[in-house]
C-alpha cells in the first residue's frame, strides 16, 4: 500500500471516530435536557402572582431555627379527612381551625410572590387551588405585619409529581424557623408555624415539587 492510500485511510479512520464523538455528545446532551424536562413537569399550570420578587430568597442551608420559638409542627395526617373524592375541594381541610379569629391566606391575604395552581391533586384528592414550592420558582411569601400567632399550612407531594418525596422551608423574616419533609406515601400533612410577632413568612421548596393547598392564619388576641 502506497504512502499516500495510508494517509487516506488514516484519514478516513479520524473522521469516523470525529463523527461517533459528535453523535454521542449531541445524543448524551438531548438525553439531560428531557430527563430534566420531564422531572421538573407538574400537572398543574401556575403563575406567579407577582413578577417582581425581592432580592433575597430567604434559602438557608441550615436545617435548625435560628429563633428561639421554634415552630411547633403537627404531624397530622389529613388527606382523610378530606375524603377520597376527586372533587374539587376548596374548604374541605382545616375547617376545624377556622373561625372569627382565623384569616384564609388564599383568599382574604393572599402571598404577594408563588407558583398558583389550580386542581392539585394529593393522595387521589383533588384541591381547587394551591401553591406549588420548587427552587426555580417563586417561593411563597405572606405579608402578615405581625398580626397572627400560627401560621397552619397542609402541605403535600402532588400526584403527578416526578419525586415521591420533596422538602420546604419555613421562614418568618428571613430567618429560618424550620425545614419539613412530605412524600406521596405520607399523604397531605398539616404544619402549625409560630410567627408571633413575625411580618413576612416565606414557603421554599426545594427541587423535588411539594404543593401548600391549604394555609390559615390565626390572628393575635
Amino acid at each position: 500500500m502506497s504512502e499516500s492510500s495510508k494517509g487516506l485511510t488514516t484519514y478516513r479512520i479520524f473522521l469516523g471516530m470525529l463523527a461517533l464523538i459528535i453523535v454521542l455528545g449531541v445524543g448524551f446532551a438531548l438525553g439531560m435536557r428531557f430527563e430534566q424536562r420531564f422531572a421538573t413537569e407538574t400537572m398543574t399550570t401556575g403563575v406567579a402572582d407577582n413578577g417582581e420578587l425581592p432580592s433575597s430568597n430567604g434559602k438557608s442551608d441550615s436545617v435548625e431555627s435560628k429563633k428561639h420559638n421554634t415552630p411547633a409542627t403537627v404531624s397530622r395526617d389529613v388527606s382523610n379527612e378530606a375524603g377520597d373524592s376527586k372533587e374539587p375541594k376548596s374548604k374541605g381541610l382545616a375547617q376545624d381551625n377556622e373561625g372569627d379569629n382565623t384569616v384564609d391566606l388564599f383568599e382574604d391575604l393572599r402571598p404577594f410572590t408563588g407558583k398558583r395552581a389550580t386542581g392539585v391533586v394529593i393522595s387521589g384528592v383533588s384541591y381547587n387551588s394551591g401553591y406549588i414550592a420548587e427552587y426555580y420558582n417563586p417561593p411563597v411569601r405572606w405579608n402578615l405585619d405581625g398580626n397572627f400567632k400560627t401560621v397552619k399550612l397542609a402541605v403535600g407531594v402532588p400526584d403527578d409529581a416526578y419525586y415521591s418525596e420533596g422538602s420546604f422551608d419555613v421562614l418568618l423574616d428571613e430567618e429560618i424557623v424550620g425545614r419539613y419533609g412530605v412524600s406521596k406515601d405520607g399523604g397531605l400533612k398539616e404544619f402549625t408555624i409560630d410567627v408571633a410577632g413575625g411580618r413576612i413568612l416565606v414557603v421554599s421548596g426545594s427541587s423535588h415539587t411539594v404543593a401548600v393547598v391549604k394555609a390559615i392564619g390565626e390572628k393575635k388576641e
